[in-house]
């Protein structure tokens, strides 16, 4: 059962009002239940398929080649208002997604510019700063929805 401090702030004529843990493990539960929709909304978006490759994802799969990553275009870390926005996020594999991290491989629009929203992207191209042409490590087969 939940306290309603601001209540018993009122009552007792303290009126200190919700513990600041409280205010914090609230604002935290209520990030994490928007991480969540975020993923299940670009779940149904993308049917467990990867943008990148176009190869079929799977859950907790053993290996890199497969196993499902939600990759954020602008990191979590760095943009904090984009963490659970679906047009941030995009299925790829774990493999994949280690290139997209080091600016290897770089989601861009039709003009060839980088992007960073899933509406806007057109396809990927390696980074030609850092993959010499005719040795990237496979092959692009974008599937953008």
């Amino acid at each position: 059962m939940a306290i309603d401090w601001e209540a018993v702030g009122r009552r007792s004529g303290l009126g200190k009002g919700t513990p600041r843990r409280v205010k914090k493990d609230r604002k935290k539960a209520e990030a994490s239940k928007a991480l969540k929709d975020c993923y299940k909304a670009v779940d149904a978006r993308d049917t467990l398929i990867s943008w990148v490759t176009g190869r079929k994802l799977v859950r907790g799969a053993a290996s890199d080649a497969i196993r499902l990553e939600h990759h954020h275009l602008d990191r979590r870390s760095q943009v904090k208002s984009r963490v659970a926005e679906q047009f941030n996020v995009i299925s790829v594999s774990a493999w994949e997604a280690d290139y997209l991290d080091c600016h290897y491989l770089i989601p861009v629009n039709g003009d060839g510019e980088e992007v960073h929203d899933t509406r806007l992207i057109h396809h990927f191209a390696w980074n030609p700063r850092v993959v010499k042409p005719r040795c990237e490590p496979f092959m692009l087969n974008p599937r953008i929805p």
